[in-house]
This record gives C-alpha cells, sequence and structure tokens, in this order.
C-alpha cells in the first residue's frame, strides 16, 4: 500500500514506515488499551493491494482484532451511496479528562490535528452519521469474511 501511493519511494524508507505501524499496533495489546472504533468503506474490501493473499490475511486480521473487547470495526456498504465519508478518512480521539477530544486527518503531504471545538464536533457528529449507516458488528465481521473468502 505505502508503495502504491507513492512508487519512488526508497525501500529503506517502506520498511522504515511498515515498522512504525506494527509497533502502533502494539498499542491496542497493552494491559489497559485504548478504545478503538474503525469504520471501512465497502469498496476497500474489493480492492486488492498486495495481491489475494496479503487481502485475504488482511482482512482475517481485521475479523480476529475485532473479536477484542476494545475493537469495534464497522462496514460502510457501498448501497449507503452518498455519506460524509466521501469527505476523506479523518479520527477523533478522545483523551482523558479535562483534555477535550481532538479531530485529525490526514492527506497528501500533511496531517492536521484539529482543535477547535465547532470542528471537533462537527466531526463527532459526522462519525455518528457514518456509525449508524455501517453494518453492525456481526454484519460486519460476516461481509469481512465473505471478502477474504473472495480471496482465495
Amino acid at each position: 500500500m505505502i508503495r502504491g501511493i507513492n512508487q519512488d519511494i526508497a525501500e529503506d524508507e517502506v520498511e522504515r514506515r511498515v515498522a512504525a505501524r506494527l509497533a502502533r499496533q502494539q498499542i491496542l495489546r497493552r494491559a489497559e488499551p485504548p478504545k478503538l472504533h474503525v469504520i471501512l468503506d465497502e469498496g476497500l474490501l474489493h480492492r486488492p493491494v498486495g495481491g489475494p493473499r496479503v487481502m485475504r490475511n488482511q482482512l482475517r486480521f481485521l475479523a480476529e482484532a475485532a473479536e477484542e473487547p476494545n475493537i469495534t470495526v464497522q462496514v460502510l456498504p457501498r448501497t449507503v451511496g452518498a455519506s460524509p465519508a466521501l469527505e476523506g478518512p479523518f479520527s477523533i480521539l478522545t483523551l482523558p479528562d479535562p483534555i477535550p477530544d481532538v479531530g485529525y486527518s490526514e492527506g497528501p503531504g500533511r496531517a492536521v490535528y484539529i482543535e477547535d471545538r465547532e470542528l471537533v464536533r462537527t466531526y463527532t457528529l459526522r462519525f455518528a452519521i457514518l456509525t449508524e449507516h455501517s453494518l453492525s458488528q456481526v454484519d460486519s465481521m460476516n461481509k469481512l469474511a465473505e471478502a477474504a473468502e473472495s480471496y482465495g
């Protein structure tokens, strides 16, 4: 995926980014892990990145991760059509009180932390809409399993 986004990237930079992502995943395995709620667009399940074996393994990994009590994975079905997801990926970081929630968005060449409370509220409302339109956790896991099987 990293090479697909930036085809001129050096191999050592790819390895560094992969190592960083794997290290960040360990946060979810701590004794008191943070909660993670992810909404995936269904189209991502059918966009082969890395070949069939990689896709099958990644989708199974997501399904296994979602079995953890601190992780929720939902799939936003294609049938929803236009939704707040079309504006691009974003995160809402909820930190311990008294620290207010923070929004986070990234795109080509930029990463932005959003601290303005009204903008964070807008992101929170977008997330609520996406949660409502997404499949339940059970139906999402079925969709992940179905997609994984389609890769052999």
